[in-house]
């Protein structure tokens, strides 16, 4: 009998220490993970280079979150979500709570590390997803860029916080050319849409200038049942429509719209055009141009020196003019560029792009 009690006691005594062990195991882990994640965010600006490290990233944050796959989840999912018993289980409001109508428009912005800490609920990528309900749609914000670091860094400022308040499933994607070719605002939109489709499943585009900042946060950054020109009044042209035919500065368009008129001409290098070749397309397919009223949509243009590789383009006239019978072979069924690099920065997704100018005009 004691042999019997003794060999109890030691079960019972290795079933403590395995239990022991098996907390100090997880508290280790935890600690382990909580500070890679603390090395990873506090990083100013650390570039994440493939898909793999965003993925690792976003397994970090989520590490204690049984949920935490919601955070791509879409309104097809919640039935799933109720199922496993997570929440939210609503969809996102048209009009959320939580938009204040005319914005203090910031000129300036803090650094990328201080950015970085205001906005905490940004993911790698500048992907964003909110937290306690599932949003309407995906939402690609794409920004042709080249040299105007500065207004990057004053747009992304301005834009994530109005976007999180509008409740939207969003990534913001800047798409940099190389320097030393004329400037193709067109075609880096077209690349936008080309490789931010291939990262996630986008139903709808914001082509966005990097120069135009919002002065109100009900300008939704959404997708109707038309195409939309948000920034028709801009206090460079004292908040007045130049002329009824533009579609530029700041654009929504469904993925099926924009899609249906084969995307924007890639054959625009230079200054102008592109936007009234763009707005002919919309409209010889059926669609019809909505815009809100002039006292909603308004936006500040940061003033700046035109860059020197984007000069006038000579041909735009002769391209508008022969458009229509050109935009089914013209455009996102026919990209040609390289891509030299992807960069999955924290408060964007930066794809930079080199254009051979011959080519395209030949193809």
């Amino acid at each position: 009998m004691d042999d019997v009690f003794v060999s109890r006691g030691s079960v019972i005594r290795v079933c403590l220490y395995a239990v022991i062990f098996l907390l100090f195991l997880e508290l280790s882990l935890n600690f382990s993970v909580h500070r890679k994640t603390y090395k990873m965010v506090s990083s100013s600006r650390r570039i994440l280079t493939t898909l793999e490290d965003v993925s690792r990233f976003s397994l970090i944050v989520n590490f204690s979150d049984p949920c935490g796959w919601m955070q791509n989840a879409t309104i097809r999912d919640l039935q799933k979500i109720r199922d496993r018993g997570c929440k939210p289980v609503r969809v996102c409001s048209s009009s959320p709570s939580e938009l204040v109508g005319s914005l203090a428009t910031y000129k300036e912005a803090p650094s990328y590390k201080e950015m970085i800490k205001i906005y905490p609920l940004v993911r790698p990528g500048g992907l964003y997803t909110p937290p306690d309900c599932i949003a309407r749609e995906r939402v690609a914000i794409i920004i042709p860029f080249r040299d105007r670091e500065e207004h990057l860094r004053i747009l992304l400022h301005n834009l994530h916080p109005m976007l999180q308040r509008q409740q939207l499933h969003y990534g913001i994607y800047v798409v940099e050319q190389e320097n030393g070719t004329q400037f193709n605002r067109a075609m880096l939109m077209n690349i936008g849409y080309a490789e931010s489709i291939k990262l996630y499943n986008y139903t709808c585009f914001v082509f966005h200038d990097v120069d135009l900042i919002p002065e109100n946060d009900r300008i939704m950054y959404d997708c109707r049942d038309s195409p939309r020109h948000l920034s028709s009044a801009v206090d460079k042209f004292k908040y007045k429509l130049p002329y009824p035919q533009l579609f530029g500065g700041v654009t929504a368009i469904k993925r099926a719209h924009f899609e249906k008129v084969n995307g924007h001409s890639n054959k625009f290098f230079g200054w102008g055009g592109e936007d009234d070749d763009m707005f002919r397309r919309l409209v010889n397919n059926g669609f019809k141009i909505s815009r809100y009223q002039a006292s909603l949509s308004r936006y500040k243009m940061i003033k700046h020196l035109h860059d020197a590789g984007n000069k006038a383009n000579k041909r735009r006239h002769h391209l508008i003019k022969t458009g229509k019978g050109r935009y089914r072979r013209d455009g996102i069924n026919n990209l040609h560029y390289k891509k030299l690099g992807i960069e999955y920065q924290y408060l964007h997704t930066r794809i930079l792009v080199s254009i051979n100018e011959t080519k395209v005009m030949t193809s």
